[in-house]
């Protein structure tokens, strides 16, 4: 059991590096001129690559397979995640900077409280909104300076995704009572890179040679991506979805930490408060669902 759980923390520590690092790389590769289409679609097949190679390595073994009762459901949430909303975010970072897009994950795990209360009837603690409201405040401190000047567009635009990425997240938690987390994670990333490619082709590839000026950046970003993914659900399945969301919870504060060493970003002494407000309050959003669950 002990050898277990040490696993499982293993696991866990590997997927919040992995989630802390890769906004980072993310903003370097964009920075070079890589075009945000292009990058999310190479980084989405690079994900899909990692992914697929573990899967087919282990399929025999464990008996996956790709239910015909669950194609829909992992179809859509592929569409929504690692299609619309890779592109969206890849989008957004030409405009924001990789502390704040580590920062909206307070936001998000918030708004999938919110929509499993709706969605699955999953009753909200009495604390929720008082941690939700230190969630908004936090935000508007580090995104506006303290009323200095308003969020920019790239903080709307991920500010916009809370409700798709909290939807997809309880959908993906509804579609793994049919499939296996592995097989929802390679069949993400299949059917994204698939509507990305297609959105691509019709809209118009603007740029598809700047992937050359950032190449090690689209590599080293989606496998990152490939290995948050398999061992943030690996986590999941050792030691439970609740205990692993409360080590995510320390992903936004290693790509602040990160963003300053590398790309430079600072933060004023509000935007500090508003970093820490986040931090605290989603610690203590995932704590008060560890303890409902126990």
């Amino acid at each position: 059991m002990k050898n277990k759980k040490l696993k499982g923390i293993i696991y866990l520590t590997v997927a919040v590096l992995s989630f802390g690092f890769v906004h980072v790389i993310d903003k370097i590769g964009l920075n070079a001129g890589v075009e945000p289409g292009i990058f999310a679609l190479s980084r989405g097949l690079i994900a899909m690559t990692v992914v697929g190679t573990i899967w087919f390595a282990v399929r025999k073994k464990n008996k996956l397979a790709f239910r015909k009762d669950s194609i829909k459901s992992i179809a859509l949430i592929g569409l929504l995640t690692s299609g619309l909303g890779s592109f969206t975010v890849l989008y957004a970072l030409n405009f924001t900077t990789a502390t704040n897009r580590g920062l909206m994950q307070g936001l998000y795990v918030a708004a999938t409280a919110v929509i499993a209360y709706f969605l699955i009837k999953e009753r909200l603690p009495k604390m929720f909104f008082p941690i939700f409201a230190a969630i908004i405040i936090g935000l508007i401190l580090l995104t506006s300076n303290g009323f200095i000047h308003p969020p920019n567009i790239g903080d709307w635009i991920l500010m916009s995704l809370a409700p798709v990425i909290g939807f997809t997240n309880v959908y993906a938690k509804k579609t793994m009572s049919k499939v296996d987390s592995l097989t929802l994670a390679f069949g993400r990333y299949i059917f994204g890179s698939i509507a990305l490619a297609i959105a691509l082709l019709i809209f118009g590839l603007k740029n598809p040679e700047s992937a050359k000026l950032g190449w090690e950046w689209i590599i080293l970003s989606g496998s990152l991506t490939g290995i948050r993914t398999l061992t943030f659900y690996k986590g999941i399945q050792m030691l439970g979805a609740t205990i692993s969301a409360t080590f995510i919870s320390v992903g936004p504060g290693i790509t602040a930490i990160t963003a300053y060493f590398i790309l430079g970003e600072m933060l004023s002494p509000i935007q500090g408060l508003g970093l820490t407000l986040l931090l605290i309050s989603g610690a203590a959003l995932t704590q008060l669902k560890t303890k409902k669950s126990t």
